[in-house]
């Protein structure tokens, strides 16, 4: 059922008499309002001829635009979350202001503040691993950072790494090597590595000599380098933590 409601100009021309002559619009004002009745009525014949040729049983959705800023970054609002991830820049963040469905990929190393919002159809692009936790939605580059530390005759290699679940499901190899000041292996450590958005694992290496580099590689279940750049020669200092050797691919 169409239910069409129009003003009665008898009426309202009736009380303006009572009320006196008002006093005569500007020709802009005039113009202005000619637009917004001819547009109104437009629409409203539009709306008409479309509810009549559709089947009874249909639903007829009008889709309107957000009334409402879905994001923020550096204080600019951004009215769908696509533009606004669009204007983050690399290793950047920003703050959802409403909870939104827009679908988009991430392909930068970003944190997306919820903010007690949620954006459930985010995704990681390609080389970006997306972690999701209570406060944020976090995107990294696929790689690895890792450092090592002696400790006595111990040498302790630390590895934190973004990796994307291997399509399997298996889980792969965290391998680290000493060499000697001639380029020779002096010692070697291995653990099992289970690929998620922010993996640790730590790895000990007894070894009775000094060591001049250590390599890390990260190896899927065929124990073939994961990264193009899958390993990392680090500096060892004694008894201290170096600056950690990013990985990327």
């Amino acid at each position: 059922m169409v239910v069409i409601i129009a003003s009665e100009k008898t009426s309202n021309n009736s009380m303006q008499k009572e009320a006196g002559a008002p006093a005569p619009a500007s020709p802009k004002n005039t113009r202005r309002k000619q637009f917004v009745r001819t547009t109104v009525r437009r629409f409203t014949a539009m709306l008409f001829c479309l509810l009549l040729c559709m089947p009874s049983d249909s639903v007829l959705a009008i889709i309107l635009p957000p009334i409402s800023p879905v994001a923020e970054q550096n204080s600019v609002k951004y009215w769908t979350l696509a533009d606004a991830i669009a204007a983050a820049p690399d290793g950047g963040s920003l703050r959802l202001l409403s909870s939104t469905s827009d679908a988009c990929q991430v392909s930068k190393r970003l944190t997306v503040i919820r903010n007690g919002k949620n954006a459930p159809n985010l995704s990681a692009g390609v080389g970006y691993v997306m972690a999701v936790t209570d406060d944020a939605y976090q995107f990294f580059a696929e790689g690895f950072s890792a450092f090592a530390r002696k400790s006595d005759d111990c040498y302790i290699i630390e590895v934190a790494y973004h990796l994307n679940p291997f399509e399997d499901g298996e889980n792969g190899t965290v391998l680290a090597a000493c060499y000697g000041s001639e380029g020779q292996m002096v010692g070697t450590a291995f653990k099992e590595l289970v690929p998620q958005a922010n993996g640790e694992v730590q790895l000990t290496i007894h070894l009775g000599k000094s060591a001049e580099t250590i390599r890390v590689f990260l190896l899927d279940n065929h124990f073939s380098p994961m990264l193009s750049s899958a390993d990392a020669s680090i500096d060892l200092i004694e008894n201290q933590e170096p600056e950690s050797t990013e990985i990327m691919p």
